[in-house]
């Protein structure tokens, strides 16, 4: 069953949000634009103090294709099954990848490997999209469709990647709907980064945690002055993350195990977001759990970068 996004409340959480996989909302914007792909998300919006994301579950299906392009904000991306090729390289389960802002990649397709028999292995990712340190607006769904509504009046986006112009003239599909928003050609600022960054999360170490027992992390980076902090979280039967309140924003995705929050238990591919300033309770693992976080300033008053290690 297919949930709608709560698209008129643009306000901050006040407590912490957790979303099982079957309650995220289906994202129509991406799978029209680039064919193959299925999104599930959440958003959090709040123009006042600077916090736009949106993160969730993406599948890649069939013969899924997106070409080489670029963004004016930043992404994380967390492979939970298949293998994916970005260009001339695999990104495979396990595999974390940043994307910053301004800097292009893929383009992405299925990556058939001797072992898959010439099958499309399934693809799987946990994939979110923020502002980034630039602090770019990034647009809130609502407006994209609306965008995309707009744009087909004189055009159409066949899937391939572009939006095609009544005249024959195509150009990103992602920077015409940025265009219709904003009213002016798309700005790239910058580049902090020349290019994405993979990271092979099995060829980290865990490190135990002196504080609290039976839980050790991966710290896999920390990247710009603001982040994000990217994490890994392995969390043993009966053990506790604590309770507490951090200074900036958290995105997760439970990859494995079961959890409690609240009285309430989640299973894997829950997502979450804990506000910034904002008071959670503990976290119990009723199974061996782990968890990907990753953590970044809020980028209103609140101008602070996440330190290295930080337990949830």
């Amino acid at each position: 069953m297919q949930t709608q996004i709560d698209s008129d409340v643009r306000t901050i959480p006040q407590a912490p949000v957790f979303i099982p996989e079957d309650d995220l909302g289906y994202e129509t914007i991406g799978s029209d634009i680039r064919k193959g792909y299925i999104q599930k998300i959440f958003t959090v919006y709040d123009e006042r103090v600077g916090v736009n994301t949106r993160f969730g579950i993406t599948e890649a299906v069939g013969d899924f294709y997106s070409p080489r392009h670029r963004h004016t904000f930043a992404q994380v991306r967390f492979m939970l099954d298949g293998v994916i090729a970005y260009g001339n390289d695999l990104v495979e389960r396990g595999d974390c990848m940043y994307l910053p802002e301004g800097v292009r990649y893929g383009p992405m397709q299925p990556a058939k490997k001797e072992e898959a028999q010439g099958e499309v292995p399934p693809n799987k990712l946990f994939d979110m999209q923020f502002m980034g340190a630039s602090r770019v607006p990034y647009h809130h769904p609502d407006d994209l469709l609306r965008a995309r509504q707009e744009l087909m009046k004189s055009g159409e986006f066949p899937g391939d990647g572009f939006y095609h112009r009544e005249d024959g003239k195509r150009i990103d599909a992602w920077e015409a709907l940025d265009e219709n928003i904003t009213g002016k050609k798309t700005v790239f600022l910058p580049k902090r980064e020349e290019d994405p960054v993979i990271m092979h999360s099995g060829s980290f170490r865990w490190t135990e945690s002196v504080d609290h027992p039976g839980v050790a992390y991966k710290y896999l980076g920390n990247f710009t002055d603001v982040g994000p902090m990217l994490l890994i979280y392995r969390v043993s039967a009966g053990s506790v993350l604590p309770s507490g309140t951090s200074p900036w924003q958290q995105v997760f995705c439970l990859m494995e195990g079961s959890i409690e929050y609240q009285n309430a238990q989640y299973d894997a591919a829950t997502v979450g977001y804990y506000p910034p300033g904002i008071a959670h309770d503990r976290l119990v693992a009723l199974s061996d759990a782990t968890i990907f976080s990753v953590q970044w300033s809020p980028l209103g008053e609140n101008y602070v970068a996440p330190a290295a290690g930080v337990i949830f």
